[in-house]
Formats: C-alpha cells, sequence, structure tokens
C-alpha cells in the first residue's frame, strides 16, 4: 500500500486524467456539426419542474438531475471522451450538442478522506501549469450533506469558446469520486442555479 508521497502522486496522476478527460471531451461535444446555424447556440432555459433522482452504485450515490437534462448513451460517451480508466462512467446533457453537461467518474485511484487536502493542493498546482487560459474562481474543501469534498471552479479555453467547469472530488469507498459541472460561457448564468441546485442534491452513503 503506498503511503505518503508515493500515494499523492499517485492519486495525482489518476486525478489528472480525469480533469484533462473531461475537459478534452466538452472541447468536441460543443463543436457545431457541420452547416450548423449558429444562432442555434443561443442559450436556452431548463424546462421548469423537477429534475430525475439518479441512483449510482447500488443507490449509494444519488443527486437529482437539472430539469430537461437526459443521459447520454454509453456508445456516445465512449466515442466522445478518450479511453481510459478515468473516462466518466455516466454523462448527461442538455442536448445533441451538450452545451451543458454532469460528468461523474468513479475512478481506479485510491484515495483517503485524509488525502483530499494534499490533492487539492497538488491539482491547483497541476492545472495552472497545464491548462490554457485557465482563470480560478474558486478553491476550496468544503463540507456537502456531510461529506468533505476538493471544490475546483474554474474556466478554461476550449476551441471556438471558453467553458466554465464546476469540478467536486471526494473519497468514495476508499476510491476518488469526481463530478464535474460544466457549461459552454454563454450558458452559465442561464443554468447555473440548476447545476448548483443538483450538486446541493448530491447525497452518499457509507
Amino acid at each position: 500500500m503506498l503511503t505518503g508521497k508515493a500515494c499523492t502522486a499517485s492519486v495525482v496522476r489518476h486525478t489528472r486524467a480525469v480533469f484533462l478527460v473531461t475537459v478534452v471531451a466538452v472541447a468536441i461535444l460543443i463543436v457545431p456539426p457541420p452547416g450548423a446555424v449558429r444562432a442555434q447556440a443561443a442559450a436556452r432555459k431548463p424546462a421548469a419542474g423537477a429534475g430525475k433522482r439518479i441512483a449510482l452504485k447500488d443507490g449509494r450515490v444519488t443527486f437529482t438531475l437539472p430539469p430537461g437534462m437526459t443521459a447520454m448513451r454509453p456508445d456516445r460517451i465512449a466515442s466522445k471522451y478518450p479511453p481510459g480508466p478515468n473516462t466518466p462512467q455516466h454523462v448527461y446533457v442538455d442536448d445533441e450538442r451538450a452545451r451543458v453537461s454532469i460528468a461523474v467518474t468513479f475512478s481506479p485511484a485510491n484515495v483517503a478522506p485524509a488525502q483530499l487536502p494534499e490533492l487539492k493542493t497538488a491539482m491547483e498546482g497541476f492545472m495552472q501549469q497545464r491548462m490554457p487560459g485557465l482563470t480560478w474562481i474558486t478553491r476550496e474543501m468544503i463540507t456537502l450533506n456531510g461529506v468533505r469534498w476538493v471544490h475546483l471552479e474554474m474556466t478554461t479555453r476550449a476551441i471556438d469558446t471558453t467553458i466554465y467547469n464546476d469540478i467536486y472530488f471526494t473519497s468514495f469507498a476508499g476510491k476518488m469520486l469526481g463530478f464535474n459541472f460544466n457549461a459552454t460561457t454563454a450558458m452559465k448564468n442561464k443554468v447555473l442555479p440548476y447545476l448548483r441546485k443538483s450538486r446541493d442534491s448530491i447525497r452518499i452513503k457509507p
């Protein structure tokens, strides 16, 4: 079993992959299809009403989707996200353009709750060095419904737009669990209240 710096380095390597996989996939997803009308990129408000409650890992991880968001098909996840152990297993999008998405990753990386502050520090340095155009909004540790999370909020550049990322990492069953709530900056102001409500609905059972 890894301990100390070796353990932290292993966790960071896995977490780098999680973050990079998500950012690359978002950049791919939001590229307009050939011949698309640019006006289709105009922001739209999600439908009113309650979202669907999602239960993962035999109900041990649950959260509520924003209204109008649906699960991306496994074959589309496979085609849009780079393959690897840290590809998100579950992705939820607003529509086929995926200008708003929630990605959930159950990583094989070993992460203990006590390692989360070290993980936060390491990831801040890595992202600052490796992500072009990164602008930090929030870097903190938070407690959400009794669970400690690393919270990293930022904007990053994609191919022809800027992406808002609201990322959370925690320890689940001794492994790393990640949630990435993101949207194009053009969509952010309209959808952020819905994404935050979804974030606040996350419940984790031991």
